[in-house]
């Protein structure tokens, strides 16, 4: 009896790794497709981002933050402050509909402060975040719209002069990579 009971957990536990894989490898195939869409580079809206210019700021990339994605913070904090020579445009927007809800405040807390670029610097490199909660003319919905437009499916997302994009935290050594091909 114990070994058919176990038998069976094996069986079960089996289908469900196969379900699990199949699953993984169609939601990466999406990915990848995703990724070899090539968008128009210079149509987007810069305006609607949080312009960030490294050294010379002769390259350039545009990149798609969720205000609670821990990979975005992650890829500025320590991967994106290694690239030289490049401007970055942070394209910061919420995923929640409510405006009452947290995301909006924190979001709408960098975007409404006197110094855009120090609450953006404090937010990334300080973990610090200013929560004056008094509400602006920002860009967030449209930066929301834009990436639904643009195909974005999760953050980091990053596009890069040639119009390609890469999904997904990568390191400092191939976004450099990716910039000199653009």
């Amino acid at each position: 009896m114990i070994k058919a009971k176990v038998a069976q957990l094996i069986l079960q536990l089996g289908v469900a790794i196969i379900l699990l894989s199949l699953w993984v490898s169609v939601h990466a195939r999406d990915l990848k497709k995703n990724e070899s869409i090539v968008i128009d580079f210079d149509s987007i809206p810069f305006n609607q981002s949080i312009k960030v210019v490294k050294g010379n700021g002769s390259k350039k990339i545009a990149v798609f933050y969720e205000i609670d994605c821990n990979y975005c913070k992650n890829l500025e904090k320590y991967e994106l402050s290694h690239v030289d020579d490049v401007t970055i445009y942070n394209f910061l927007f919420v995923n929640e509909v409510d405006k009452n809800n947290i995301s909006w405040k924190r979001a709408e807390s960098i975007w409404c402060s006197k110094d855009i670029k120090k609450a953006w610097d404090d937010f990334i490199f300080k973990d610090y975040l200013a929560m004056n909660f008094k509400s602006c003319v920002s860009p967030l919905e449209q930066n929301k719209d834009l990436a639904l437009k643009l195909g974005v499916k999760g953050t980091p997302t990053l596009f890069f002069s040639n119009g390609t994009r890469s999904n997904g935290m990568i390191k400092a050594k191939e976004i450099h990579q990716r910039i000199l091909d653009a």
